[in-house]
């Protein structure tokens, strides 16, 4: 590679190098464990265009500085699950700057490879965008798998925990009251339903961020069902249910072909009533799903 100009190196010197232990120590002390930040400076200058060539040590900080904040939000977004989760997979705990090498940053971006996060620019780009490089960061976890012991990644797992789990029980408990049946049982079969979502190649885009609050949806929709047929207070038609749904539980599933609908469907087996769709499918017309809950009793 060609030679740094003096003044380049200065700057990389003075503003990057003077201050690099200061910044590591930010997102080190964010993230729990000690993390470094290695940038090549003849990278630096040999992509640089413009005032990026002349001030390498301006253009990383340019990337660090908003990475610390990008942190920041991160966790407070994800909380400890995600703090422990960018641990996990970026095994290294090491931070760089390289040029993009995915085809998939039209300015600036990141991803994980080989155990390190990346701040990606694209083609004479450096330099450009450089606060949101790191923006959605949490967007890097659509492209690996979960770290060992979770079955699902992180973005599922965060939408579970911030939109289905606070609200279900309320939704389960106006179900039981409509049916007078108290201990009634909806099973979101999340584990599964991700799994056959991330198999699929024609699964809904953002599926992921989906899957809790879509899953809240789809009871919902039940819920809806049933006040609709007007199932509250009326004695008969909470016997006919529950002589049909014996096991008291309604479950959310995704299947490979639907017995009658197009979109989706209900579906008794075993005592179990069933919300069903497909890959496909999945999340459209969730309101419609139990419209002909009638039929099955």
């Amino acid at each position: 590679m060609a030679k740094i100009p003096l003044a380049a190196r200065r700057n990389f010197r003075d503003v990057w190098e003077a201050n690099k232990a200061q910044l590591e120590a930010k997102i080190s002390q964010l993230l729990g464990v000690p993390w470094t930040v290695e940038v090549d400076p003849q990278v630096i200058y040999a992509c640089g265009q413009d005032w990026s060539k002349d001030r390498p040590g301006d253009v990383v900080v340019g990337y660090i500085e908003p990475l610390i904040g990008n942190i920041q939000t991160f966790i407070k977004s994800f909380g400890s699950d995600g703090k422990d989760e960018l641990n996990a997979l970026c095994t290294r705990h090491q931070i760089t700057i390289v040029p993009d090498d995915t085809g998939n940053v039209l300015y600036s971006g990141c991803d994980i490879k080989d155990g390190v996060f990346r701040i990606l620019f694209s083609s004479n780009h450096l330099g450009s965008n450089a606060n949101d490089a790191t923006v959605a960061l949490h967007d890097t976890f659509l492209h690996n798998p979960p770290r060992a012991g979770q079955k699902m990644n992180l973005i599922a797992r965060n939408g579970i925990r911030t939109d289905y789990l606070p609200n279900i029980e309320a939704t389960r408990t106006t179900i039981a009251k409509i049916l007078n049946i108290p201990d009634i049982k909806l099973t979101p079969n999340f584990e599964a339903n991700y799994a056959a979502l991330a198999a699929a190649h024609d699964s809904p885009s953002r599926w992921e961020q989906n899957l809790g609050p879509f899953s809240l949806a789809y009871f919902a929709a039940v819920q809806n069902t049933l006040e609709y047929e007007k199932f509250a207070g009326d004695a008969m038609m909470q016997e006919g249910f529950l002589d049909v749904i014996s096991g008291k539980e309604v479950s959310l599933r995704i299947v490979n072909k639907l017995v009658r609908g197009t979109y989706n469907e209900v579906h008794v087996e075993d005592g179990v009533l069933y919300v069903q769709t497909t890959t496909e499918y999945w999340s459209t017309n969730m309101s419609d799903a139990p419209s002909r809950l009638m039929d099955l009793l």
